[in-house]
């Protein structure tokens, strides 16, 4: 009876006695979007609709705009939940037919657990009619 259970006890105390190595820890890249239509200039503090289920960190951030797309496409800052500005080129919006392409956000753009990233609409774009497609990417460890 002892030897069944000084095994696993032997094993649980090595496991323990290992340090788990952060390089080792798989990390997992996603993207979210959300469609904004009839953008305004007073759209702030609009979330995304994820949560990160452990702290993540946001890379990019890239739009598309459906719609007219002139004389005045809408501005995006991203942000976290708490209206922390994160650090990015405005995105240049792509239309029509093209790729969207992506900037890189560069500076506070963590995320902890259960928070979501949220933008602001900068500018008063024209025509209001236009749609957006907004997404960032982001990545965590699955752990």
């Amino acid at each position: 009876m002892r030897r069944r259970i000084a095994i696993p006890l032997l094993i649980m105390l090595l496991a323990a006695a290992i340090p788990l190595r952060a390089d080792l820890v798989p990390t997992q890249t996603a993207t979210a979007c959300t469609k904004i239509v009839e953008a305004k200039g007073t759209d702030d503090n609009v979330q995304f609709l994820f949560s990160t289920y452990s702290s993540a960190t946001v890379m990019t951030v890239g739009c598309h705009c459906i719609g007219t797309c002139t004389p005045t496409m809408a501005t995006f800052a991203l942000e976290d939940r708490a209206g922390n500005p994160m650090t990015h080129d405005v995105p240049t919006c792509s239309t029509g037919t093209q790729n969207t392409s992506y900037t890189s956000v560069t500076a506070e753009n963590q995320l902890e657990l259960g928070e979501a990233a949220a933008f602001d609409i900068t500018n008063t774009p024209d025509p209001l009619t236009d749609t957006y497609i907004l997404c960032v990417t982001f990545t965590h460890s699955s752990n």
